[in-house]
């Protein structure tokens, strides 16, 4: 609800076009209203906005309205409590984002996915873990050097010919599945790995090994075996017999007995989902007839991808084949080929908003913001030597680095060589950044460096964007203006009219002729499908022994489809069955109505009467809340001067 009234009374999101001479439209209690706010509300609730005097006039009223509210709000200061502060900058943060950010970086980047969504790459991979931070200090060694050091000497080894990429990842490779796979990570694309790993894929030859790439697992070299283009998606059916690679001789040839025999069955005509329900030693899915979830490229187990894509159409099954974990026998159910760049494109922004390589648009942004602020840096004449006092203090505990307070740590400014107090950034800032966000690893001071000064250009941002975009800026006050809205119309209306007993009970009074019943049937409706059931419940219900409960459970014995009664007292010109229809005390004989046959028993004709309050409760609040309403507005123009520059506003149809 409270969503809908703020887009109600919003501003519109393009471009908003300030004239040089922006006229006082109105004044409310002395405070000026410009005519540009009025036609941007205007523009964005009438999408063909007509000029002439009585849609003018119209809208104005409601204008009036709204500014009436928001200067009672601000009035009562309700623009002031936590709850609207906090709510308003959970608004601000978010409708913040679009402008802090690098716009041509991140179409870049949902071009790069798209690119890399289309076009699969395969590759093997060496993995050395990060030991840990604590047993690296200890060893005189920075956290990670001695694994890259590692993967460098493994690279060397491989590129002299003195040992194959596949043995060397089964010799060294720390990644679990090596020594199986020889490091062979088959197919993938776009985010299917770490982003660092995707990125040294998709830039490094065919055939070529990579540098050193540093993820969150440690480093890895890879060798890039092959590239193509993407398969697209595939869903599949399979029949599965266990038989792992470890199994047994004489399980597994039963398995392979077992497999060839369902083969044998299906070539006879037998029903795939039949045979898999029945047979299949996958359980999941043998649930649903073999299926599988949809799938791509990475997804599966080599082979088992490789004979599924090869199928050539739907409904065509492979041959039995065998894989590490069994025997299978896949039958392809759907295909989809890659999607258009216009159909992905919304998926792969929301994906790479969550993702690393995000952090590409906000380091490219980051340095926007320096060239636009004229950042000046001197980190180099202090930072070197805090970073040794400070790790030196990490020994005992407690780093003190109070002697760098008074240094300049970088300063920036709007204008250049207009450097104010507060746009020069002392180190004493950075060590309360730095105590603000400990580290629980090895320190890096650079890093940590590096990221203050993003978030101090960051919220410089921030404070600057309703000074460079008027549309943010019109944005915002839609915001405030309809959160204060909300809160104060719900005060002043939607609560009392629900809990207000006694206001409503004397408005229900006054009002009574509103809410009157017309011409009432208080019935049983009887239908039926099937002209036997309605026959027969005839019968019963002339029996004075049955009563419609006794019916239903008669009737329906055999399936609760056969016969449904629906009772009450309905208005007789608006109950579809009853209309058009002279009711009496009685039962009527059966009629069709929608291919239904239909017959009615009528306990009593009600003659039109005045509903009671509890009959229409719903109708009279809302009812009284538009009168709440009204009072309210007579009150607040009672309260607030108003004048209107009528001049200014017909001007807009001219």
């Amino acid at each position: 609800m409270k969503k809908n009234m703020l887009l109600a009374v919003g501003l519109f999101l393009g471009a908003v076009s300030f004239a040089q001479k922006d006229p006082v439209l109105m004044t409310v209690d002395g405070k000026n209203v410009h005519q540009s706010e009025f036609l941007n509300i205007y523009t964005k609730n009438n999408p063909d906005p007509k000029y002439d005097k009585a849609s003018l006039d119209e809208y104005m009223e409601l204008f009036v309205n709204f500014k009436l509210k928001v200067t009672e709000a601000e009035e009562l200061k309700m623009d002031t409590i936590s709850k609207f502060q906090n709510e308003l900058n959970g608004y601000r943060e978010q409708l913040a984002r679009p402008y802090l950010t690098d716009k041509e970086m991140n179409d870049e980047l949902i071009k790069e996915a798209y690119y890399r969504k289309t076009n699969e790459v395969k590759a093997s991979h060496i993995l050395i873990q990060n030991v840990n931070a604590e047993v690296a200090v200890r060893q005189g060694a920075s956290f990670g050097e001695a694994e890259r050091k590692k993967v460098e000497e493994i690279k060397a080894d491989i590129e002299a010919g003195k040992i194959s990429f596949e043995d060397a990842a089964v010799k060294y490779s720390q990644d679990p599945s090596a020594k199986d796979n020889k490091g062979s990570l088959g197919y993938f694309s776009a985010f299917q790995m770490v982003y660092p790993f995707e990125e040294a894929a998709y830039t490094t030859k065919v055939g070529e090994i990579s540098n050193p790439i540093k993820t969150r697992f440690g480093y890895h070299i890879l060798k890039v075996h092959d590239k193509r283009p993407a398969r697209g998606r595939i869903r599949v059916a399979h029949i599965y017999a266990k038989s792992p690679d470890n199994a047994k001789p004489e399980d597994a040839k039963k398995a392979k007995q077992k497999i060839e025999e369902l083969y044998e069955l299906l070539k006879k005509g037998k029903d795939f989902a039949d045979l898999a329900k029945e047979h299949s030693e996958d359980k999941t899915s043998a649930q649903k007839g073999g299926e599988l979830a949809w799938f791509t490229s990475g997804r599966m187990l080599p082979n088992f991808e490789e004979a599924s894509f090869n199928l050539a159409k739907d409904g065509d099954y492979t041959k039995p084949i065998k894989t590490s974990y069994g025997w299978h026998i896949i039958k392809r159910l759907e295909y989809e080929d890659v999607r258009s760049f216009d159909k992905m494109e919304g998926e792969l922004k929301a994906k790479i908003a969550k993702d690393p390589r995000s952090n590409k648009s906000k380091a490219s942004f980051i340095e926007k913001l320096k060239d636009e602020y004229h950042y000046k840096d001197y980190s180099k004449k202090w930072l070197a030597d805090y970073s040794k006092a400070y790790k030196a203090g990490m020994e005992s505990g407690t780093p003190d680095v109070s002697s760098f307070d008074g240094k300049k740590a970088f300063k920036y400014s709007v204008k250049k060589g207009c450097f104010k107090p507060k746009t020069v950034v002392k180190v004493a800032d950075f060590t309360k950044f730095m105590k603000a966000h400990p580290s629980q690893k090895e320190v890096d001071i650079k890093a940590k460096y590096n990221a203050f000064v993003s978030q101090e250009l960051m919220q410089f941002e921030r404070s600057r964007l309703e000074v460079k975009y008027p549309e943010y800026k019109a944005l915002m006050q839609e915001y405030e203006d309809g959160i204060l809205l909300f809160e104060l119309t719900e005060q002043k209306v939607w609560k009392k009219a629900s809990k207000d007993t006694v206001g409503l009970e004397a408005f229900y009074e006054k009002n009574k002729d509103r809410y009157q019943w017309k011409k009432r049937g208080d019935v049983e409706i009887y239908s039926a499908v099937k002209k036997d059931n309605i026959y027969k419940a005839l019968e019963y219900v002339k029996d004075s022994n049955y009563n419609a409960n006794q019916v239903l459970k008669k009737i329906n014995a055999t399936s609760q489809l056969n016969l449904s009664v629906e009772s009450g007292k309905f208005e007789i010109a608006k109950k579809e069955e009853l209309k058009g229809r002279t009711l009496t005390v009685g039962v009527t004989e059966p009629f069709v109505l929608n291919s239904k046959f239909v017959f009615i028993k009528t306990n009593e004709v009600l003659p039109p009467t005045t509903k009671k309050l509890d009959e229409t409760r719903g109708m009279a609040i809302s009812d009284y809340q538009t009168y709440l309403e009204k009072e309210w507005i007579k009150e607040l123009k009672a309260k607030y001067p108003i004048v209107i520059n009528e001049d200014v506003l017909y001007s807009l149809g001219k």
